[in-house]
């Protein structure tokens, strides 16, 4: 198969492993630029994102996919998830109350994601069969601007206010595909075994 331009424009020494471990490097970036400047720590992120969605093109069109790698992918997807949740929740972008919605959903998304990694390591075989799911892709796939539309209202830059809606619209989205698939997960885990 040949690689697409995306994979093409990726040197040749570069792995995914390495893009993994810069999700990771990156996070603390975001942590200092977002007190100095939210749009730094923004750029930062969606940097990071975009990774993640290269990471995984190069790992299968160069043929460099290994168990460990996902592993890795998976342990700084996390990192860079939580990690953001935390910035959130300390500027107060996202309420730390038990009335909020907001939190909740933060909190069901961060707990879907630790009971699905403590599955995968608990149960390596299971999950060397159980391939990646639509609503899980779809999860990420509205979790990440989600987050991103989050760490921009933070700014209080123009439009943060709708920002903050589409945020909030995208976390609900994030949320629904996060327990359906989650139960998924558990049904295909359960049957593997």
């Amino acid at each position: 198969m040949p690689e697409s331009l995306v994979v093409r424009s990726i040197p040749e020494g570069v792995t995914p492993n390495m893009l993994s471990w810069g999700r990771i490097v990156v996070v603390p970036m975001i942590w200092v630029s977002y007190l100095f400047n939210p749009l730094i720590a923004l750029f930062l992120y969606v940097l990071a994102c975009y990774t993640d969605w290269v990471d995984g093109k190069l790992a299968r069109e160069r043929g460099m996919s290994t168990a460990s790698g996902k592993r890795l992918d998976e342990v700084a997807d996390k990192f860079l998830v939580v990690s953001v949740f935390l910035v959130l929740f300390v500027d107060e972008v996202i309420l730390f109350d038990l009335q909020s919605r907001m939190f909740w959903a933060s909190v069901t998304i961060i707990t879907r994601d630790l009971i699905l990694s403590a599955m995968r390591s608990y149960w390596e075989e299971r999950a060397a069969k159980v391939p990646s799911l639509f609503l899980a892709k779809l999860k990420t796939f509205s979790l990440m601007p989600s987050l991103g539309f989050l760490l921009y209202s933070g700014g209080g830059y123009a439009y943060a206010e709708m920002a903050y809606k589409v945020g909030e619209v995208l976390l609900v989205v994030a949320l629904a595909c996060a327990v359906i698939s989650l139960f998924q997960y558990i049904y295909l885990f359960y049957k593997e075994g």
